[in-house]
């Protein structure tokens, strides 16, 4: 069975263990970075060590190039990747609800909260793998996306 591996994770505000940590624990087709955190992401990507990852901007990416926002089209199913704080997601989830059915994305990255999301919602996975340099419970995180044969599955697992 084939299985393309999405692994995200966001808010690493300066830290550039996160990143070294995802990459050196998961065998992944797509990294991505929620953003704030272009500075080490940037860095990274000069490193010489090639992993494609991609990068959204978040509300502390001061003088970041990249856009706010990126749909993806993998294996046939539509990826939504913001940094949230344009969908207010520290309100709640709504816009970012009516955006996934109307666009009909099969899963949602997103970070801004600093806390933790993986779940299910009217046929799409929202992930939010919370803070990796800020964590609030002391245990950063990434969010996994599984797209196979027989679906497309969604979890959390811890970076360290």
């Amino acid at each position: 069975m084939k299985i393309t591996r999405i692994v995200a994770i966001s808010d690493t505000h300066g830290a550039y263990k996160p990143i070294e940590q995802m990459f050196s624990k998961f065998k992944a087709d797509v990294y991505v970075h929620c953003g704030d955190g272009y500075r080490e992401a940037d860095l990274f990507r000069k490193s010489g060590e090639f992993h494609p990852l991609v990068f959204v901007r978040g509300n502390c990416d001061v003088g970041c190039p990249e856009p706010t926002e990126r749909e993806l089209d993998i294996d046939g199913k539509k990826i939504y990747i913001t940094h949230g704080h344009r969908h207010y997601v520290k309100s709640g989830m709504s816009d970012l609800y009516d955006l996934a059915e109307r666009k009909g994305y099969a899963a949602v990255f997103f970070g801004h909260t600093h806390s933790p999301v993986c779940s299910y919602f009217k046929g799409t996975w929202f992930l939010n793998p919370g803070s990796a340099g800020m964590p609030y419970d002391d245990k950063p995180k990434a969010a996994v996306l599984d797209i196979t044969d027989t679906g497309v599955f969604g979890f959390l697992t811890e970076l360290n």
